[in-house]
């Protein structure tokens, strides 16, 4: 597995096919002063002041000597300030949090660690309203947390090999559920118009998964990303849908035919059942945890269930450090995850209620008149007549 950080002095080691950074130099040394901790709530006792947790992770991340990560190669000068260190080739300051999703943070580290340590834990993942209660914080600040923590989650794997299956999800409410002025029409069956779809790749050795959140199930689409996650040769099981994508020239391709209510051939060796499992299990966790999650940061919610699935063989303390390391580099601010990326984000609630009868999902439209009516953010009448027009427009054009 090809993932390092520049400044960690560490190297990457399997584990069930996993990954657990660790220094290279004096490893059982090191373990072995490291402080210990098997569940939650012994990480509380093992840590309990924001410092002690400063130090944990100065040691895990610098484990022999303090590297700058504006230069790597830099001398260093440590400033009087306690935990403030200086790099002599940039002049910058900085510290141990510096390039990680905790940098410039008014939350205490201490209930960081708490959140990392839950995330890293519990199956189901963690609300951002259970955050209010535990830690005391606002929903909104406890919301911005999960959201960073759940991008440290994107941790690349091995390319898969030996028995792989294949299968794609479609995940949102049902039609007949919705208000009247909600409703999409034609939507029913393998639709893509109301519903999100992800791809699930499943290695049967080590169980280990990824999950990508995909525009569409058309095989131009799907294809490359499997291509790109499982190695040449490999046995591949799929369902009925993918018996004329011509994965056949690249691998062992096998496929059972759900629709003649077949689920397994040859004693169980060709199915996708313990891929279908896995939805089992990620869907109700985002109707009953989460109970909603926006097409914009669903990637992100699946990367933190991909975690939590291909690390539940670790101890919890190799988990929490597997975390703990991969926030450095990925820092993302409060601005970059509400900006919006779809058109219709830019509108008013109003106006949006105006215009249901614009096809949303027409990527052509909306990218032709994106750009013009973010800039022009006027009033709700006019913006409503901008939108009607161009939709006269383009339907006249087409």
């Amino acid at each position: 597995m090809n993932l390092s950080f520049s400044d960690s002095g560490g190297h990457c080691s399997g584990r069930n096919n996993w990954l657990f950074l660790i220094p290279k130099t004096k490893e059982k040394k090191f373990l072995k002063s490291m402080v210990k901790f098997n569940y939650r709530y012994e990480l509380l006792e093992a840590l309990p002041t924001n410092q002690s947790c400063i130090d944990y992770l100065k040691k895990l991340r610098w484990p022999n000597k303090v590297i700058s990560p504006y230069d790597p190669i830099s001398d260093i000068l440590e400033l009087s300030k306690e935990n403030q260190y200086r790099c002599k080739n940039t002049n910058k300051d900085f510290n141990v949090l510096t390039g990680t999703i905790f940098e410039n943070s008014n939350i205490p580290i201490r209930k960081w660690f708490y959140v990392l340590g839950g995330c890293a834990s519990r199956i189901n993942g963690t609300s951002s309203y259970q955050l209010i209660d535990e830690i005391g914080v606002t929903h909104k600040s406890g919301w911005f947390m999960l959201q960073r923590l759940r991008s440290a989650c994107d941790i690349p794997i091995d390319e898969m090999e030996g028995d792989v299956e294949i299968d794609e999800a479609f995940i949102g409410g049902k039609n007949k559920y919705r208000h009247w002025d909600k409703k999409v029409p034609h939507s029913q069956g393998r639709s893509w118009k109301d519903k999100m779809v992800v791809l699930e790749m499943l290695e049967r050795k080590s169980g280990n998964v990824i999950m990508k959140h995909v525009p569409d199930t058309k095989m131009k689409t799907l294809v490359p990303i499997i291509k790109d996650n499982v190695k040449e040769g490999s046995n591949l099981n799929t369902d009925e849908w993918y018996r004329k994508s011509k994965l056949g020239k690249r691998y062992n391709h096998q496929w059972v035919n759900h629709k003649k209510k077949e689920y397994s051939k040859e004693k169980g060796k060709i199915s996708v059942n313990s891929a279908e499992n896995r939805w089992s299990r990620l869907k109700p966790i985002i109707g009953l945890i989460y109970r909603h999650v926006s097409k914009k940061h669903f990637q992100k919610y699946i990367d933190g269930f991909v975690f939590r699935n291909n690390v539940s063989k670790l101890s919890f303390q190799e988990r929490f450090n597997l975390l703990l390391l991969s926030t450095i580099g990925k820092r993302i601010t409060y601005q970059q995850l509400i900006e919006p990326t779809h058109v219709k984000d830019t509108l008013s609630t109003h106006c949006r209620r105006q215009i249901t009868r614009i096809d949303w999902e027409n990527y052509k439209f909306e990218e032709k008149y994106q750009n013009f009516i973010i800039k022009e953010r006027v009033d709700v009448k006019i913006e409503i007549e901008v939108w009607q027009k161009a939709w006269k427009e383009w339907r006249m054009a087409s």
